[in-house]
């Protein structure tokens, strides 16, 4: 029906051309419809076949330049095609760019500089547009810390000066470092089977090199920028270093709680591979999410476990051991080395809880984890709104975080309103 309106048939008797060949209704519908829009070259019958044949040519002709593109432009793909020399990386590309320093003056900053048991150094990966919920986490542990705090920040290239300026004004008694890491030292070894482009992220990867970019520290929390913590994190690093099996040095939460066959080896890496089901000798075990963990950097020393993890990661450019992301090695070479640890100090199931389920969820919670879509430091996590904004120092930067009356509270974008922004996503849909 939507044919015979676009094409309305002018004359239902068939048609022959000067050639004696018969054109069936549906041409000469095509035919009478370009005329009406004056494409004076496929007025002509002859002409109208011709571009017909074109057509699968341009196809075939676009579709190879996209193979080209894919298969020949792309970084990713060539990762496959040549090997890399992982020796030669590590004697030629650093790791560290640039490395600052802040608040060296600050009590806390010389009793961790002399060794003190009761300094807690903690590592937090971060690029800047994750300032503000990087400022967040830093603050929320500054709020329920009553111990000595040492930060140590992994940033992308050229971003130490910018976020430095930012820590000085906002976080000024507690020691920070931030140090610039070299993605051109991972990125030969990132392979991405399956996922979009934000599954590439280098700066994702250098949680494998903390030894080396930092050569001295021992026993280290790590977190996700996208997290706060609720509660004394001295606890965490307690509870690591009083552990019972000492031979496991690195403490995790499992991966998924409301999902376990997603949360087991078989799920993440491919236990089909030869090597891989040398290690793993029982694909049903749970693995861990790394964006909340406690390790001791000394034993990684020892078994030379970021050597381990680029081996991983070269292997993976050769064949599909995992689909994308810096988790999947690491949950291999930590196989059996790894200590189940209370899932309070990784809560990442918001999304699946309404407010009262959240509020009931609330006083168990120790670390929350905005590992889904929703983000409380944009509009659409409005239900974290106030549980996120107290932590956030810079209050005036988000009009959901202002303090006083509802006249402040306006957005300052149209953007920023629900329906505005739900109409903006469909229509990019």
């Amino acid at each position: 029906k939507i044919h015979d309106r676009l094409f309305p048939l002018q004359n239902s008797t068939e048609i022959t051309d000067s050639s004696g060949s018969a054109f069936c209704n549906t041409q000469r519908r095509m035919i009478n419809f370009l005329k009406g829009y004056h494409f004076a070259p496929f007025a002509d019958p002859v002409l109208c076949w011709r571009a017909y044949c074109s057509i699968p040519l341009v196809i075939i002709l676009l579709l190879t330049l996209c193979l080209i593109d894919v298969y020949y432009l792309n970084p990713s793909t060539q990762q496959s095609t040549h090997e890399v020399d992982i020796s030669q990386l590590r004697e030629n590309v650093p790791l560290t760019l640039h490395r600052q320093r802040y608040n060296q003056d600050s009590i806390a900053n010389l009793r961790c500089v002399a060794g003190s048991k009761d300094c807690i150094h903690i590592v937090i990966a971060a690029t800047g547009i994750y300032l503000k919920p990087l400022l967040a986490c830093m603050n929320s542990i500054i709020q329920h810390t009553h111990r000595d705090i040492h930060f140590h920040l992994l940033v992308s290239e050229g971003e130490a000066r910018v976020l430095g300026n930012k820590f000085r004004h906002v976080l000024t008694n507690v020691p920070i470092e931030v140090v610039e890491f070299n993605s051109a030292r991972v990125e030969p070894l990132i392979k991405i089977w399956k996922g979009g482009e934000r599954h590439s992220n280098s700066l994702n990867h250098a949680r494998l090199y903390l030894t080396e970019l930092f050569p001295t520290l021992e026993n280290i929390i790590y977190l996700d920028p996208d997290t706060i913590v609720v509660d004394e994190i001295g606890l965490l690093f307690d509870e690591f270093v009083n552990r019972k099996d000492q031979s496991k040095y690195f403490s995790a939460v499992i991966s998924k709680q409301l999902n376990l066959h997603s949360s087991t080896y078989d799920f993440l890496v491919n236990c089909n591979d030869v090597e891989v089901r040398q290690k793993v000798t029982l694909p049903s075990s749970k693995y861990f999410n790394a964006g909340v963990f406690v390790t001791d950097l000394r034993r990684w020393r020892q078994d030379s476990i970021t050597q381990e993890l680029e081996k991983w990661l070269l292997l993976n450019t050769k064949r599909k051991l995992w689909n994308w992301g810096s988790q999947a090695p690491l949950t291999l070479v930590f196989y059996e080395k790894w200590d189940e640890i209370d899932p309070s100090w990784n809560e990442r199931r918001m999304k699946f809880y309404d407010r009262q389920e959240f509020e009931k969820l609330a006083p168990i919670v120790r670390v929350y984890h905005f590992a889904g879509d929703d983000k409380p430091w944009k509009s659409n996590g409005k239900m974290l709104w106030h549980l996120w904004c107290k932590y956030y120092p810079i209050k005036n930067d988000l009009w959901f975080c202002r303090d006083g009356d509802y006249l402040n509270l306006m957005p300052s974008s149209p953007v920023d309103y629900g329906f505005v922004r739900q109409f903006w996503r469909r229509e990019r849909l």
